[in-house]
């Protein structure tokens, strides 16, 4: 299996990328400290042809050893300014026309990947210091906030959280070994799906260390249906369209398909 270099990976040079479409997206970084992950948010906008990145307070700026370590080239291609202040970057790109999100975890903010965008629509995703977070302005002065998780220090005080999810969803890509599985979790039950190997389902209230897989258990045929739709459901709801083809393929569900192929799954939903 041959690896490709960067050359025949034809990446856009500095010249063609400033003349490439771009996407209506620009990244705020909101005194991040770390230049190699000031480097990482270059690379990406190279890779997804963001519209821009601004650089505010103590974020460092190009060019540096540390950022080019991780930007590779990047911070050349990739537009960029500075603000002294976040607030400031904010200001003015809302001048611009940019609708401002910031990624904090704040009362009535929503998950990143439930978030739903306009392709007519400007963006500006701003990301805050790694220990910090986003500045307390620009959290005000924000059109919205999206998270990326959620705090869980009030359920380790025993305390009750309103709307707290009653299961999660985990995946796994492959590290070592190449294998690829998605996981659902509930307080009772924990279903692993995976197509290169066997599924699994642990009933946690009699076999908390996990030791029994119970996924061909007739007794427990409704539980795993009703755990695989779930999962199903939440993996294309994140994205997680090829999966969720290959679990529709795969595994039994509540949901009626039409399609014995079971490929069409945008038909068969009705979407």
């Amino acid at each position: 299996m041959h690896k490709l270099t960067v050359e025949e990976m034809n990446r856009l040079d500095v010249a063609a990328f400033k003349e490439a479409p771009k996407l209506p997206l620009v990244v705020v970084l909101d005194n991040v400290r770390s230049l190699h992950n000031v480097g990482s948010v270059f690379r990406t906008a190279d890779a997804f042809r963001l519209s821009g990145v601004c650089l505010c307070g103590i974020t460092g700026r190009p060019p540096m050893v540390e950022i080019h370590k991780t930007a590779l080239g990047a911070e050349d291609s990739v537009d960029w300014e500075y603000f002294e202040e976040p607030l400031a970057a904010v200001e003015a790109l809302r001048r611009r026309g940019y609708l401002i999100f910031a990624v904090e975890q704040v009362v009535g903010s929503r998950p990143l990947h439930q978030l739903r965008l306009s392709p007519d629509q400007k963006y500006a995703l701003v990301l805050g210091n790694e220990v910090k977070g986003v500045t307390q302005s620009v959290v005000d002065a924000a059109d919205a906030a999206v998270e990326d998780g959620r705090s869980i220090v009030d359920l380790t005080r025993g305390e009750d959280v309103p709307g707290w999810r009653e299961d999660i969803v985990c995946e796994f890509h492959g590290h070592h070994f190449p294998l690829q599985q998605r996981m659902l979790r509930t307080k009772e039950f924990k279903l692993v799906i995976s197509p290169e190997s066997i599924n699994e389902l642990y009933d946690l209230r009699v076999d908390p260390a996990e030791m029994n897989n119970v996924y061909t258990v007739p007794v427990y045929d409704d539980i795993r249906r009703e755990l695989a739709t779930n999962l199903y459901l939440q993996l294309r709801e994140r994205g997680d369209h090829s999966f969720a083809k290959w679990m529709a393929a795969m595994t039994d569900f509540d949901i009626p398909l039409v399609n014995t192929a079971r490929s069409d799954l945008d038909e068969v939903m009705g979407k």
